[in-house]
């Protein structure tokens, strides 16, 4: 390392007569990063708006994927993340000294200046955040596997080598289309086979000419440009191709401006987005700058297309897949086979994101005796075929419609009498109602009849029902279809009672959440059928992650391996779910003297139930008290906790992240443990450098995210 960056100071060095050498850091910074470098750009799916986790997963996620190169001694966990600004003031200041009396090259203390400041150099990334994307900057004594790091998140949408960045106040046309023109001459020179080098599509992600995505895409649609009035200099955005692109004959020979069904090595955008506030503040500052990068990699996760909506449900205070990924990366690096828990594990969620990674052993508990049902109805659904699954999400569709159809009301008390002394008229106005199809949908309202019956439930909200073993017996033999159309049938119970609306229609409803759970469906069914032989050129992978490539779009879909899903089997998760069904046998959920690395969950917030603030006080503090003694030495507590409730309800003052703070502290005392909070970075406009963090939904609640590490303190 001594060699290249003495060479590289060297050569920015300038002396003008018997004036001090002066240090041309702007130069050094191009160099050092993008030409001897590499420079990436990440777009998120979720922006500062709703959350911060997303930059801070991405710090740790880099370290766990990155790798020394050259001279460089140590682990790529010695890495540094400074921001642009911090980086260029700080080598600037620290080069100085070893300037000032210096005559020529020879009186420069070279040594001297590499001990000192060689690690800030070899170890050093700058990390830029945006609003809703994010630059790094990666030495050339360091390598990122940024398909892994796409791969292994939870907020990375897409990512790729950065063209050009620039405040559009700044920014200028012509310097756009030659930092274009540079990239692609360095991309020729760099095919492995000249004639099979392909174009590369180029889009500018406009308003007025690209096509509009869907609403779940609001955050990616935010980057948008109005190309007709924003300028780079006297040059409106939407002219660039015409202006410059179309009139290059180099360009032309590169870039493929519109689909012409032939293959293409990614697309090439042009984009718009504006600054982080550095005190993190959740809405974009004034400055906007026009990006322009090469996605490469896109983030494929089916269990995204589902978020914290798996059919096997029956409590809506659930956690986004996304949200899940992340707190689960805040723990890494990694270097070892580790072990996580989640003492709250609900539908199992976190074992399913966990299988991204073969480093991972998962396990979960959960007081609900119905935990092992939904989670395995859950990993009997992630198992189908691409047919089971249309299957399924045809059926679901065929009862949305029956049950608006139907002449009767689903919510009197003897409708299960009226359907079936009305089965054959009902059968005769379609020919999708088959009799087994109406037999599991009847078998599902019957289900939802006899849990709402139950006069342990008759005070109770549907999200707080209680299930009795004589009803999880009944419900365990209905076949899986029937199950799915109740835990359709329970969300719109659930959300029926929610609204309480005179005007809301339960079947309405019920249509709603079938459909949007039948298009989920279909969407996963797509990704199973994905044409995986597609891989030319394929990024090197671990067995539980693949990259395939989208032929339409030409970047690589990472993902994790749909074999992955056939471990999701009931043996599986017996294995590694504890159920224990009632409140007061919660302790057979730590009587094992197993340890952990880490502890992620989602403790129970007092939503939707009877029971007074004081029982879930116990309980968290004898979650906290009992799982810290099982974290290792170095291990790590994640947390998601209430923060504010939109509907204003009242949250218990036990969920209070503050109050939650001031146990852990003193917990960890008790124990002989400093608890401490991991900083993830030392750039100055990074929004996720340190715990807490946030996430919120705009609707109902705004969470708080704790993250502390722990030191074993004692000495006998």
């Amino acid at each position: 390392m001594k060699n290249i960056v003495a060479e590289l100071v060297r050569k920015h060095l300038n002396k003008d007569g018997d004036h001090p050498f002066t240090f041309n850091i702007q130069d050094f910074y191009v160099e050092w990063f993008q030409v001897r470098g590499r420079a990436y750009t990440f777009v998120f799916k979720e922006n500062l708006s709703t959350t911060n986790m997303q930059y801070a997963e991405i710090f740790p996620l880099i370290r766990q994927f990155s790798e020394t190169k050259g001279e460089v001694e140590g682990g790529a966990q010695n890495i540094l993340f400074h921001s642009s600004s911090d980086f260029k003031r700080t080598l600037s200041s620290v080069i100085q000294p070893y300037l000032e009396d210096a005559e020529s090259m020879e009186d420069i203390d070279w040594d001297g200046f590499v001990e000192a400041y060689g690690s800030m150099l070899g170890y050093g990334m700058v990390a830029d955040a945006r609003f809703g994307t994010f630059s790094l900057y990666v030495p050339p004594t360091l390598s990122v596997a940024i398909s892994q790091v796409c791969a292994q998140s939870g907020y990375i949408d897409s990512c790729g080598l950065q063209v050009y960045l620039c405040e559009v106040s700044k920014g200028s046309a012509s310097v756009l289309v030659s930092s274009l023109k540079k990239y692609l001459l360095n991309r020729r020179k760099k095919s492995s086979d000249k004639h099979q080098h392909e174009k590369v599509r180029f889009e500018v992600w406009s308003h007025e000419r690209s096509v509009v995505k869907k609403d779940s895409d609001a955050v990616i649609n935010s980057l948008r440009i109005y190309a007709d009035k924003v300028r780079l200099g006297s040059t409106k955005i939407g002219d660039l191709v015409d202006d410059f692109i179309k009139s290059d004959d180099f360009l032309n020979g590169e870039i493929q401006l519109e689909s012409s069904g032939e293959d293409a090595d990614g697309t090439i955008w042009v984009l718009q987005d504006r600054n982080a506030h550095s005190n993190g503040f959740p809405h974009p500052g004034n400055k906007r700058y026009i990006l322009c990068y090469h996605q490469i990699f896109k983030n494929c996760n089916p269990l995204h297309y589902f978020d914290e909506n798996k059919p096997a449900w029956i409590a809506p205070i659930t956690l986004p897949h996304k949200l899940l990924g992340a707190m689960l990366n805040l723990t890494r690096p990694w270097n070892r086979q580790i072990k996580i828990h989640d003492p709250f594990c609900g539908t199992g969620s976190l074992i399913f994101e966990a299988f991204k990674d073969a480093q991972v052993y998962a396990s979960g508990g959960d007081l609900s005796p119905m935990t092992h049902i939904l989670a395995g109805d859950n990993a009997s659904f992630l198992r189908l075929n691409q047919d089971d699954l249309k299957e399924i999400s045809v059926a679901l569709r065929n009862a949305a419609t029956m049950a608006v159809e139907l002449p009767i009301n689903l919510l009197d008390p003897k409708v299960l009498l009226v359907l079936k002394t009305s089965e054959n008229s009902i059968l005769s106005k379609s020919n999708n109602y088959t009799r087994p199809f109406f037999k599991d949908f009847v078998g599902a309202l019957e289900a939802l009849v006899v849990l709402k019956g139950a006069p342990e439930n008759s005070q109770r909200a549907p999200a707080d029902f209680q299930y009795d073993a004589k009803f999880i017996k009944s419900f365990q033999e209905l076949p899986l279809r029937s199950r799915m159309f109740f835990y359709s049938m329970l969300r719109t119970e659930v959300r029926f009672r929610e609204s309480a609306r005179t005007s809301t229609n339960w079947a309405q409803l019920f249509e709603k959440k079938c459909v949007e759970l039948a298009e989920q469906m279909v969407a996963l069914a797509a990704w199973k059928s994905r044409d995986r032989s597609i891989n030319r050129a394929r990024p090197r992978m671990p067995e539980s992650i693949i990259g395939c490539r989208n032929a339409d779009a030409g970047y690589f879909e990472v993902s994790m391996n749909p074999s992955s899903f056939e471990q999701f089997n009931a043996s599986y998760l017996l294995a590694r779910i504890q159920c224990v069904g009632a409140e007061q046998d919660w302790d057979k959920l730590v009587q094992s003297s197993d340890l952990y690395d880490c502890i992620v969950t989602d403790p129970p917030y007092g939503f939707n139930t009877e029971e007074d603030s004081s029982t879930l006080a116990k309980l968290y503090y004898r979650f906290l008290r009992k799982w810290i003694a099982r974290i290792k030495p170095d291990g790590h507590l994640v947390l998601c906790l209430p923060q504010e409730a939109y509907n204003g309800q009242p949250l218990p003052s036990c969920t209070n992240p503050q109050i939650v703070i001031s146990q852990i502290l003193a917990i960890a005392i008790e124990l002989n443990r400093t608890a401490f909070l991991p900083v993830r970075s030392l750039a100055s406009n990074s929004p996720g450098s340190t715990a807490p963090y946030y996430w919120e939904s705009a609707k109902v609640l705004r969470r708080t995210i704790l993250h502390f590490q722990f030191i074993d303190m004692r000495t006998g």
